[in-house]
């Protein structure tokens, strides 16, 4: 374990960069283990289409992690994706635990209707879920994939926040109609892979990262100009 986290390295938030819809739709990014044992807790970071909403909004969290499926020809069109199921579990809204909001201006995309928004809304939290009864243990240099879909009665759906950073292959999204994973990228800019934010713990201190810290990342790591436009299905 490396920094206090047990992955790869903390993904963490872009202020100016996507939410993908992940009320009534499922969102999964991969990991790799840096440190054998169980996950005692995962964060992650979401906003609302149009502000409209709020983490006392949240009726459930679900998460699952399933095995990793290797991408299978490399630099060819197919990618990795989310294999067997391994863990999964619901959590209640009184057992989060959340902070911020943090501003930026955020895009808000949906795979789903092929529609997004690149100036959409400006506030977003990190939300900590604590994983106590029954963990998923993981095994050190393993890659997995972290599912989520979060159920709000919230007037506008909930989106997981884009990360600064990209790991391995894109993030992908389940479409129930053929019954497949589709990747993530950039609706303005194809050729950029999207991951999503998130940290597999423990980890202390994530709570001042959601902000000033990843502010800076973003002008460090990544530098977007992205046009302002508006896409309608």
């Amino acid at each position: 374990m490396e920094d206090g986290h047990k992955m790869h390295y903390p993904q963490l938030p872009d202020p100016t960069g996507w939410d993908i819809r992940m009320t009534g739709l499922t969102v999964a990014d991969d990991w790799r283990c840096s440190a054998s044992g169980p996950v005692d807790g995962i964060h992650f970071w979401v906003s609302w289409h149009g502000d409209g909403g709020h983490p006392t909004n949240i009726l459930n969290v679900h998460l699952s992690v399933h095995a990793d499926i290797p991408d299978p020809d490399g630099p060819g069109p197919a990618y990795s994706r989310p294999g067997a199921l391994l863990w999964q579990r619901d959590v209640a809204p009184m057992m989060l635990q959340y902070s911020g909001p943090f501003v930026g201006l955020q895009g808000w995309y949906d795979p789903a209707i092929n529609y997004f928004a690149a100036a959409d809304h400006t506030r977003y939290w990190q939300i900590n879920v604590p994983v106590t009864v029954d963990p998923f243990v993981q095994t050190m240099n393993e890659i997995y994939w972290l599912d989520i879909n979060l159920a709000a009665n919230s007037a506008q759906p909930a989106g997981w926040k884009t990360s600064v950073t990209n790991f391995n292959d894109d993030a992908v999204w389940w479409d129930p109609g053929p019954g497949l994973w589709r990747e993530l990228r950039d609706p303005l800019e194809p050729s950029q892979s999207l991951d999503v934010a998130f940290v597999i713990v423990p980890e202390p201190g994530t709570a001042a990262l959601g902000g000033a810290a990843a502010l800076v990342l973003a002008g460090v790591l990544r530098h977007r100009r992205r046009k302002r436009a508006r896409r309608h299905p």
